[in-house]
């Protein structure tokens, strides 16, 4: 091939690139669905039995349009409550379905139904003696409205039932979410969780990925 040859074939290589660029299906300025994430958190623990402590999470999900407005999702949980004197470890592994509303390009309703797994895990702290150790379905239902007010950032309001032989919460989340790349998102979080026998203050941080 000849030096002119391989300047053409360079060029259109470069603009084909770019076509697929400006095609790309990324929506920066609208409420992405498709993504994979991970939150970390922590915050303050308060019994009704006047015990106090801190509480920490970690959780990663999974959140994917499949058809025009359906949702498949999946998200997994490590969370640490830690009162006086025991730690309580309580995992969660949850897939499900879900349904989203398009108000328009900014505003979307959405609602997520999961079901999976559940373990709860209790030690005392000082002899590292196992009090407990139960596993259980888990299911629940979730309520958000997201909003897009300028390109790249979403801003989200989240309600949350979930229940279970050994842990039945309701929580609420407000979230803020800012795509730094295309692609690559960087968000904080407040949480409220609701337990009967305990309540939970949280904050966090967020990434997310979306493909």
């Amino acid at each position: 091939m000849t030096q002119f040859g391989r300047v053409s074939l360079g060029i259109g290589l470069i603009g084909v690139s770019a076509a697929v660029l400006a095609e790309d299906p990324i929506r920066v300025h609208k409420v992405n669905q498709d993504y994979l994430y991970a939150d970390v958190s922590a915050g303050s623990f308060d019994a009704d039995n006047g015990a106090e402590g801190n509480v920490t999470s970690v959780m990663v999900g999974y959140s994917g349009l499949f058809a025009e407005h359906w949702l498949v999702v999946a998200d997994y949980e490590a969370r640490f409550i830690r009162p006086d004197e025991t730690t309580t470890e309580i995992y969660s592994f949850r897939p499900g379905v879900g349904y989203k509303w398009d108000l328009n390009d900014d505003w979307l309703i959405y609602s997520r139904a999961r079901a999976g797994y559940l373990r709860t895990v209790t030690t005392e702290d000082d002899t590292d003696q196992q009090l407990s150790d139960s596993s259980d379905l888990i299911y629940g239902i979730d309520l958000g409205l997201s909003y897009s007010p300028i390109d790249k950032l979403e801003l989200t309001a989240l309600g949350e039932l979930s229940r279970s032989d050994a842990l039945d919460e309701e929580s609420v989340k407000l979230r803020a979410d800012y795509y730094v790349t295309r692609r690559f998102a960087l968000g904080g979080f407040y949480s409220y969780r609701d337990a009967g026998e305990y309540t939970s203050n949280e904050g966090g941080i967020s990434m997310r990925y979306a493909y």
